[in-house]
């Protein structure tokens, strides 16, 4: 009734213990059983967001594909990308696309990638062609987003406003421009405009995640938003 119609869902594991590790707290019970009330109240799409770190997240494939697929969903892992709150992220705790890849091929068989809707879409969605197809004829998917291994920054069109008000024209962004303080102030449509255009027209070139002297945001994900 209010127009929800889709869902992100971070869902990294359906083990306790390892829940516990990445999130620090109990509770991988409720996220299941939330996302199952989900499908049932028959939202339009609902798509499940794994983070994908080394040492952690081999394990936790399969188990997540399988109950992806068993509910119709649409699963897709994310490398681990530097925007963590304890700010210890290092290139080799990356879990790359390429491994995931392999490992869903040894274990699922044939997968066929499938083209993407626009140019600036991040992810890059795959049918497991060797699993059973749903009454439509569609086989499970699974996506992948591969910020560190194979940035898409030249595609991208996208920017973030905060709860703040604070609007980022990259999540590795070190500056912010303040929409709040304009509405709150009575700005003018034209006013806040020129702030959004100045914002869009700083974005840099590419995160550079993977070049010498890259400066992690102080901005941790979870604080960013958007």
């Amino acid at each position: 009734e209010a127009g929800l119609k889709r869902l992100n869902i971070s869902l990294d594991t359906l083990n306790e213990a390892v829940f516990q590790q990445i999130t620090r707290r109990q509770g991988v019970q409720r996220v299941l059983d939330g996302i199952d009330a989900a499908v049932a109240a028959g939202f339009e799409a609902i798509r499940l967001n794994a983070l994908a770190i080394r040492g952690l997240t081999e394990s936790e494939l399969e188990p997540l594909v399988e109950f992806a697929a068993a509910r119709g969903l649409t699963l897709r892992f994310i490398e681990y990308m530097p925007l963590d709150a304890d700010r210890r992220w290092e290139r080799d705790q990356v879990l790359s696309g390429a491994a995931i890849l392999d490992r869903l091929r040894t274990r699922f068989g044939r997968l066929r990638p499938l083209d993407p809707p626009h140019e600036s879409q991040p992810a890059r969605d795959f049918e497991l062609l060797d699993l059973p197809a749903d009454a439509a004829g569609r086989h499970p998917r699974v996506g992948l987003i591969r910020p560190v291994t194979e940035p898409f920054c030249g595609a991208c069109d996208r920017i973030r406003l905060t709860a703040e008000g604070m609007v980022r024209n990259c999540l590795f962004s070190h500056r912010e421009w303040d929409l709040r303080q304009l509405l709150r102030g009575g700005a003018s449509d034209a006013e806040i405009l020129e702030t959004v255009a100045a914002a869009v027209g700083a974005k840099e070139a590419g995160h550079l995640i993977s070049e010498l002297g890259f400066s992690q945001p102080e901005r941790a994900m979870f604080r960013i938003g958007g």
